[in-house]
């Protein structure tokens, strides 16, 4: 009885791995030099494909052989449980190969058909304009980190803009002026808005910054072949105090819109909106979509998100980011002021 129930169990890892077998490869040929491949990789240890075939050969005739009941039931189990062994090391090899040219081929086919119907309902949005706007709320602010290439972290690579603080800053007037010479290209100009208010995640509490170019004292960072020591410069500092009771009328937040299936073929999606906070009423709103054309492939050190910049809807070259073809993840910086201030024209002084 017990050597029936080897031979049974045995025959159930054998058909449960020749289903296995039947969908990474259609011919034992294919599994061999997949697996020889995955050798070659270090990934398998090293065995000709000689001595593969041999092996499984060797293994199926002498388990065959008339021999003592006694020693079939010692042996009969382990040499099925050899041969599964390196069958499934096989098979593993065959499915870890990844898939063909073809597939590849059909599956950027499929990510291409979807962009592009993603990308029809794309774009800018105003149904209302507001003059003379002094300062704004950002509800929401962007992270202190770059997503380069985690495929289905929902944290907008599409409306990656400044880090941090640096997003609040962009939103200052006078913190454009001090990182650029000239200010005189033509199109939308940067004023800023006089303060804006936002919630630190930290506290809780909701702060008022206010900026502007003065003087200021920092350190000389030894990292960057400085000395250590402080000394004075003029650029743009933010300034940030307990907010006052009464919060500005006007919201700005962003949403990462993407689902799973279109995080699957590397598409990003992304909802940039302005609010009335009075009406509850959203007066404008940016729909955008990126792809990444090679479908998330690192080779060669690239970053799938920072390179699918390139391939957005809209697009993220802007008369105020004059940046060469192929570095659109360059334009990204200053999108959501430059959006915003078409909707909430700041008040000039």
């Amino acid at each position: 009885m017990r050597l029936g129930r080897d031979r049974f169990a045995s025959h159930q890892h054998h058909g449960r791995l020749s289903v296995s077998l039947r969908r990474c490869s259609a011919s034992e040929d294919g599994l061999f030099l997949m697996a020889n491949a995955a050798r070659a990789e270090g990934r398998l240890p090293y065995q000709s494909t000689q001595a593969q075939r041999g092996t499984l050969r060797a293994s199926l005739r002498n388990s065959s052989k008339p021999r003592q009941e006694s020693d079939l039931k010692r042996t009969v189990h382990d040499k099925w449980k050899a041969v599964t062994a390196l069958l499934l090391s096989i098979a593993l090899t065959a499915c870890a190969v990844g898939p063909s040219a073809s597939e590849g081929s059909e599956r950027l086919t499929r990510a291409q058909a979807m962009f592009a119907q993603r990308c029809q309902a794309a774009g800018e949005k105003i149904y209302r304009t507001v003059d003379d706007v002094e300062g704004i709320f950002l509800l929401k602010l962007r992270p202190n980190y770059v997503n380069y290439g985690n495929q289905y972290s929902l944290d907008d690579p599409y409306g990656s803009d400044l880090l941090g603080d640096g997003y609040i800053e962009s939103f200052l007037r006078g913190s454009y002026q001090a990182h650029v010479k000239d200010d005189s290209n033509a199109g939308l100009k940067r004023l800023g808005y006089s303060y804006v208010d936002a919630i630190n995640p930290a506290d809780g509490l909701r702060y008022r910054y206010t900026g502007s170019i003065r003087e200021h004292e920092v350190v000389s960072s030894v990292l960057m072949g400085g000395t250590g020591k402080k000394f004075k410069t003029t650029g743009f500092v933010m300034d940030k105090v307990l907010a006052p009771e009464a919060s500005p009328r006007y919201g700005v937040t962003y949403d990462d819109i993407s689902t799973g299936e279109e995080r699957k073929y590397w598409i990003a999606g992304s909802s940039l909106r302005v609010i009335d906070l009075v009406t509850s009423e959203v007066i404008a709103e940016r729909i955008g979509y990126m792809m990444d054309i090679r479908q998330g492939s690192v080779e060669g050190g690239r970053s799938p998100w920072l390179l699918a910049a390139n391939n957005a809807c809209p697009s993220f070259y802007r008369d105020r980011n004059p940046v060469p073809a192929g570095r659109a993840s360059a334009a990204q910086s200053r999108q959501a002021q430059d959006f915003v201030q078409k909707v909430l024209r700041p008040k000039i002084n």
